[in-house]
């Protein structure tokens, strides 16, 4: 383990709760913050705002998230480039896959698998799987809204796939 500042460590970190400016290692720990993770949390909660690497744990939020998150019941990302995998997940732009029980994102560019997927933004572009797959936001038109099985979105229509 290895201070390069003040309020940087390099290397593996133990404890209850942990709350670090940079971290660069693997840290574990009942609860873990940091504003920015290069490497792996694992912890019961875990907050970065920025994240580059892997989160496992119960719940998993970071405002900037590009690797993995593996939560038991929650992932949350407002910008999410790579995977979320858990019960639940939300993000507000999402680049990459999400696979849960519930997945919400505010505009998907990726794909979300999951029992229930929903995408807000209209134009967005991705492919959701899943029992049922909503969209919402202006000027999506009426059949486009509930599509169960597959649904493709591109950037201003929509295809309809099913068996």
């Amino acid at each position: 383990m290895r201070n390069k500042g003040k309020n940087t460590l390099v290397g593996i970190a133990l404890g209850l709760f942990r709350k670090r400016e940079k971290f660069s290692g693997l840290e574990i720990a009942l609860g873990n913050e940091t504003n920015e993770m290069k490497g792996i949390q694992i912890g019961l909660v875990n907050d970065a705002k920025k994240m580059y690497g892997v989160q496992v744990g119960f719940g998993n939020n970071s405002k900037e998230m590009y690797g993995v998150q593996i939560g038991g019941f929650i992932n949350v990302a407002n910008k999410s480039s790579g995977v979320q995998v858990g019960f639940g997940n939300n993000s507000k732009e999402m680049y990459g896959v999400q696979i849960g029980v519930g997945n919400i994102s505010k505009e998907i560019n990726g794909v979300q698998v999951g029992v229930y997927n929903i995408c807000e933004k209209y134009g967005g572009g991705g492919v959701q799987v899943g029992l049922i797959n909503q969209r919402w936001g202006v000027g999506v038109p009426w059949y486009a809204k509930f599509i169960p099985f597959i649904a493709i979105r591109t950037r201003g229509d929509v295809k309809i796939i099913t068996p």
